[in-house]
């Protein structure tokens, strides 16, 4: 399982501003995203036609960027922290982690396979691989947490 915890080490660590600078852009006023921030998804968008992300963006998607805002991001520091210094006490926060954000991948993952405004096989190939991780490491995370009542062993006392 060290590896898992490395490889979901990263995927948070990135996921912070990964969170921050683009997928709040659906959410957040013009205003407030950096130009080089709006610029990247703006290319982003051009190239693959990713129908979650294309302007205007559809309220469902909306509601889950304001949850990973709400309530992911400030997990995502919690995680870096606990998976780093190795804290069992991440073990249910993980798992309820783990298990909402593999869901409310569905709905994205479904819509990147049947949107129109995907251009073509290769692009849709492109997004979902792009977005699987995010379903993905998620999954994984709950499935270890479930399965692990001391995910990173018994803990040394002071």
């Amino acid at each position: 399982m060290e590896a898992l915890r490395i490889v979901l080490l990263v995927f948070w660590a990135t996921h912070i501003p990964a969170t921050l600078l683009v997928d709040s852009q659906a959410v957040l006023p013009a205003r407030l995203v950096p130009s080089f921030a709006a610029d990247l998804l703006a290319w982003h968008v051009r190239r693959t036609g990713d129908p979650v992300m294309t302007a205007p963006v559809q309220p469902w998607f909306r509601a889950l960027v304001v949850g990973e805002l709400l309530f992911q991001l400030p997990f995502f520091f919690v995680a870096v922290y606990a998976f780093a210094y190795r804290r069992n006490w991440v073990r249910i926060p993980a798992l309820v982690y783990g298990v909402h954000t593999a869901t409310t991948l569905l709905p994205i993952l479904s819509e990147i396979w049947h949107s129109p405004k995907v251009p073509s096989t290769e692009a849709r190939m492109q997004l979902l691989a792009m977005y699987a991780p995010y379903g993905i490491l998620p999954a994984a995370c709950a499935i270890w947490m479930a399965h692990s009542p001391l995910p990173f062993g018994k803990q040394k006392t002071r």
